[in-house]
């Protein structure tokens, strides 16, 4: 069973806005310190596990073992798994400045093993040459194209739909209406533009609000 959460702030924690390097730089902060609390909280399962006081056992690659014996180990999945994970965080601040804090504390820069490290940068070559396939480049066998009709005023209904000059453009499938939402299917790009053009809704404006 999963659950998707949306991102909005009445339901969850608001960091601000986006802002490419900035949302790393304000917002890695309080992600730090709830992975390092979340690393703790796994080290004392393990340490009940393993039979080994927390200060003996160290964490590699996803596995907990002990310093002494690497025989001695438990899985960090495994660990998750028995639901014993939850801990009050202290949370301070909002948007940009928004933390939190809790028992564990992140590592110290000097024993990092991955961040500030080179790698290759094997996506270059594709991207210079302009063949790297992003995901607007992806093509699968039966794939068909979609757009979303939307209305010219807010809150408007939709009353009826006339597809009739859609039906003749190359490419286009059909169209899907689903209450309000209207939607244009297509074979390719070009019968579902052409698809949204011609397709005619009939909306009832009455209680519109502003476009």
């Amino acid at each position: 069973m999963w659950i998707s959460v949306l991102g909005d702030t009445a339901r969850t924690a608001n960091q601000g806005g986006v802002g490419g390097s900035t949302s790393i730089m304000m917002g890695a902060k309080p992600l730090r310190n709830a992975a390092a609390n979340a690393r703790i909280l796994l080290t004392r399962l393990a340490s009940r596990r393993l039979g080994a006081p927390p200060e003996q056992l160290q964490i590699k690659d996803g596995i907990v073992s002990v310093i002494a014996t690497r025989l001695r180990k438990s899985l960090n999945a495994d660990l998750a798994k028995c639901g014993e994970l939850n801990d009050a965080l202290k949370v301070s601040g909002e948007g940009f400045g928004l933390n939190v804090e809790g028992a564990g504390k992140p590592k110290d820069p000097s024993t990092y093993t991955i961040v500030g490290k080179s790698a290759p940068r094997v996506d270059l070559p594709p991207k210079i040459l302009g063949n790297y396939k992003y995901v607007t480049d992806v093509r699968v066998e039966g794939m068909l194209h979609g757009r979303v009709i939307r209305p010219s005023g807010v809150g408007a209904t939709l009353v009826n739909v006339d597809e009739n000059s859609a039906k003749a453009i190359p490419g286009y499938v059909k169209t899907v209406v689903n209450g309000n939402f209207v939607g244009v299917v297509a074979e390719n790009e070009m019968g579902r533009r052409s698809g949204c053009e011609s397709v005619e809704g009939y909306l009832d404006r009455s209680e519109a609000g502003v476009p």
